[in-house]
């Protein structure tokens, strides 16, 4: 294949890839890390541990230009085009790859490693994290740089030039450090690569020299968060990094436990059944599953990758051993860090993404070969024969990547997910000017205040967030910030983990506020109301502390302000509702109650109307209600 041609095939791919991924974005920010990172990169802050400074320092300049409501789309946009090119890089290498086999790399064989590549781009994982802003695909790409240079070193392993490769290995490690750390783990699939290509490398001084040269040249990168820290605007305040002391903590991840989160045992959770079962369900949802649109043919994708293992190891044994290690060492080392609890709140599928790419590299080289083998076939037949063939083998390597299209459009199409902005703008809107409005967790605060700093919404409301309360040093910024937060200072960590010490704090913000600031809950906050529970009111999707206790509830107050919030997609079945959106759809459930308990008391017709106009905006069975609470809605009034 002449490389004119190659350069176009690159660019089908980067194209193919990259049309389905922006197509198919988030139109606005996401739950968790999109929200999280995407305020950290428009407004130059430190996110928590370990930051992924590098991916700041790359979005940034995009916020400058998109400002306002665009901002999180063109982040999006930008994660998406991360994504087509750890594809374009995953295609690459297996050409390399198939090259060391001596195979011939022609139109055929690039066409069906285009194929099998794009298999990836479109898996489950990989398309998830492709649509939406934050660090995994930055590492992703990470993962196939050092890949590449793998690649280049086995190559050149016997030259005298050979250390050089490892100096790029050094400094691509550092700079992922800073990212997500996921491709440290790398390190022993490396180690295990030149012992079977050429272990007397690891004798020679400049090796090491080099890679921890280039390794600590990286890391000093991090360094730029000192004074990222000491001079951000950013209402992500609270990860210090303004001295060598703080960061040293920070990168150690101290506020997590610290020690780098290094802990091998004892294990959390059994090793095989819950921990080794995790990283192998994300990968059969990516590329062995059969409860999709297509069925069995779901697990295409893993039989490519065997076929492409084996027909390496047909033509280099040593080439296919040292890639089968890289990938069982990638997972090993993945399971034993991550050391996750037993039934986690979350899935760890973000984290298994440099794994997913080494088996796309397979996956490439398998359609690649049996694309190949086809086309060589049909040279031997007739002209029309021959010809049909040839067509009917590159139908055959589309539909690799066409299964996973199908199976996972509908999970992956995020076009109109609007459920966190629509959350942030209903949260927001409606509460009284100059509110202050708590919060407990990530989903109901960073979303807020990346709405707040980034597209000017509602400026006037001072988000204080109850799980940081604890820390007297957040307490103090925050009054720093704003001498009118009523927010205590003076205590310590010491009385915060008292039992009482919610009850207390709250006293004392009603005492130092004096109702001069409205005092507002978020819905999410409702186990945290304590003491103030009796005073707390709902007048929408929010608490009000009110002076009396048991205020009654304002009727049209509450229905106003309830249907004039925003409710995009619950109702429209052709839209995914993931857990967080269902969970915080549900909580909405809370005013509509109460709503029509007060409609009951006032007109059974009032109460009918309320209620048929809120089920049909918010279905209980897209919410995932049980059948007793939703029957007992639907029998009020």
């Amino acid at each position: 294949m002449n490389r004119p041609n190659r350069f176009w095939s690159y660019v089908l791919v980067a194209v193919a890839s990259l049309g389905v991924y922006w197509k198919t974005a988030y139109p606005t920010i996401n739950w968790w890390d999109s929200s999280s990172y995407s305020l950290a990169t428009s407004t130059l802050g430190v996110a928590g541990p370990p930051g992924s400074l590098l991916l700041t320092l790359l979005g940034w300049p995009i916020t400058q230009i998109a400002n306002g409501n665009s901002t999180a789309f063109a982040l999006n946009l930008l994660a998406g085009l991360l994504a087509a090119l750890t594809i374009v890089g995953v295609y690459a290498i297996a050409l390399r790859v198939l090259n060391f086999a001596d195979y011939d790399i022609n139109t055929a064989t690039a066409f069906g490693a285009a194929a099998g590549a794009l298999a990836l781009a479109f898996s489950m994982t990989m398309w998830e994290y492709a649509v939406q802003f934050t660090p995994y695909m930055l590492t992703a790409v990470f993962t196939t740089l050092i890949w590449l240079r793998m690649i280049r070193w086995w190559d050149d392993a016997e030259l005298p030039t050979a250390w050089r490769h490892f100096a790029w290995l050094g400094l691509l490690i550092g700079l992922d450090f800073s990212v997500h750390r996921t491709n440290s783990l790398l390190a022993l699939g490396v180690l295990a690569w030149v012992l079977i290509r050429h272990p007397r490398t690891l004798l020679q001084w400049r090796i090491w020299a080099a890679g921890t040269a280039c390794l600590l040249a990286s890391l000093s990168l991090q360094l730029l968060l000192i004074p990222i820290s000491r001079y951000t605007h950013s209402p992500l305040f609270w990860n210090d990094t303004s001295s060598l002391t703080a960061l040293w903590d920070f990168i150690s991840l101290k506020r997590l436990g610290g020690g780098f989160l290094v802990s091998f045992w004892p294990r959390n959770a059994p090793f095989w059944s819950s921990q080794v079962w995790d990283v192998l369900r994300t990968l059969s949802d990516d590329f062995f599953h059969w409860n999709g649109v297509t069925q069995l043919l779901g697990v295409v994708s893993t039989v490519m990758a065997l076929i492409g293992t084996v027909a390496i190891a047909r033509r280099t044994l040593r080439l296919a051993i040292a890639f089968v290690a890289v990938l069982v060492l990638q997972i090993a080392a993945t399971v034993l860090y991550f050391n996750i609890p037993e039934h986690f709140f979350r899935s760890l599928d973000r984290h298994y993404l440099p794994i997913c790419v080494t088996i796309g590299i397979a996956i490439a080289c398998g359609v690649a070969v049996v694309t190949s083998a086809a086309v060589n076939a049909a040279r031997k037949l007739p002209s029309v024969p021959r010809r049909l063939l040839a067509a009917c083998t590159g139908v055959v390597a589309l539909c690799v990547p066409a299964i996973q299209l199908a199976d996972n459009w509908q999970a992956r199409n995020a076009s109109d997910r609007h459920f966190a902005g629509d959350y942030v703008r209903n949260a927001l809107t409606f509460l009284p000017p100059h509110s202050i409005y708590f919060t407990v967790g990530d989903n109901d605060t960073f979303p807020l205040l990346y709405m707040q700093a980034v597209e000017n919404v509602r400026r006037d409301v001072q988000v204080v967030n109850l799980s940081l309360l604890v820390d007297p040093a957040h307490a103090k910024h925050l009054v720093t910030v704003d001498p009118t937060v009523p927010v205590p200072t003076h205590r310590t960590l010491h009385d915060a983990a008292k039992p009482d010490w919610t009850d207390s704090t709250f006293a004392d913000i009603v005492r130092i506020n004096a109702w001069r600031r409205p005092l507002t809950f978020a819905l999410t906050a409702t186990g945290s109301l304590a003491s103030l529970r009796p005073f707390a009111r709902l007048d929408g999707n929010y608490y009000r502390v009110m002076r009396d206790a048991n205020a009654p509830i304002v009727a049209d107050s509450l229905r106003a302000n309830l249907f004039r919030l925003e409710y995009r997609g619950y109702a429209n079945t052709s839209v995914v509702l993931e857990n967080v959106s269902q969970t915080v759809g549900g909580l909405l459930y809370l005013p509509f109650e109460a709503l029509l308990e007060a409609d009951r008391a006032l007109s059974s017709s009032i109460c009918q109307q309320d209620k048929a106009k809120f089920l049909s905006l918010m279905p209980p069975e897209r919410l995932g209600l049980d059948s007793s609470r939703a029957n007992a809605i639907k029998s009020k009034c």
